[in-house]
């Protein structure tokens, strides 16, 4: 998951991807059906009105160096971005609006075809990239960008390229309006256990489009 929000000049996402997700429920849509009698027909016929996003929750481990779904919350709160600073002084951490839109990439297992992701990953980047451009330039060359470095530079620099760049993008979700409604610091306080604590944020989601690389 990625922020890929308006952001103003020298600003960082609110949502960055640096220490993953745990788990992320799956977006799904829901329409409100209007049922109406016509002329002397026997059925019921039945039009769409208009459609809904379910809430979606994200789950991460707590972790010291962030605190992206508490800098998110508060800017819903108070309405604006502007008074969270990063740990840099010249850049502040969101963009002009807590509404953001996001990117929720979902990887599948092993290339299809058994194609190798080195010789095409480039080419998948700016297909994926270009078609979503024609609607949202922004959003195009955000997921363009992000495609190509998780499925090739990222995987040379981990040194396992040829486990990782088997995996590559199967679908992603653009999800547009995005704002934040309920926010968990972590697992409930307990001096007995070793689990991670995990952090809960769940969001309210406008509309959003799913993209298929294959």
């Amino acid at each position: 998951m990625a922020d890929i929000g308006p952001l103003s000049t020298l600003s960082l996402p609110i949502l960055t991807p640096v220490a993953g997700f745990s788990s992320i429920t799956a977006p799904e849509i829901s329409g409100e059906v209007e049922t109406f009698k016509e002329g002397n027909w026997a059925f019921d016929r039945k039009v769409l009105k208009s459609a809904s996003v379910s809430p979606m929750t994200l789950s991460r481990g707590v972790s010291i160096y962030e605190a992206d779904f508490y800098y998110w919350i508060k800017a819903a709160l108070y309405g604006d971005t502007d008074q969270f600073q990063s740990p840099l002084p010249a850049l502040s951490i969101g963009g002009p609006t807590y509404r953001r839109n996001l990117m929720l990439v979902h990887f599948s297992n092993r290339a299809p075809l058994g194609q190798s992701v080195a010789g095409g990953d480039l080419a998948r980047a700016a297909l994926l990239g270009a078609g979503v451009a024609g609607q949202d330039f922004a959003a195009g060359l955000a997921i363009g960008g992000l495609t190509f470095a998780l499925t090739r530079g990222l995987s040379g620099f981990l040194g396992t390229p040829f486990e990782f760049a088997a995996r590559i993008p199967a679908r992603i979700f653009v999800l547009y309006g995005c704002i934040p409604r309920r926010y968990k610091s972590g697992s409930d306080f307990d001096a007995k256990s070793g689990d991670i604590s995990i952090q809960e944020l769940d969001i309210e989601v406008e509309m959003f489009e799913q993209i298929g690389l294959i």
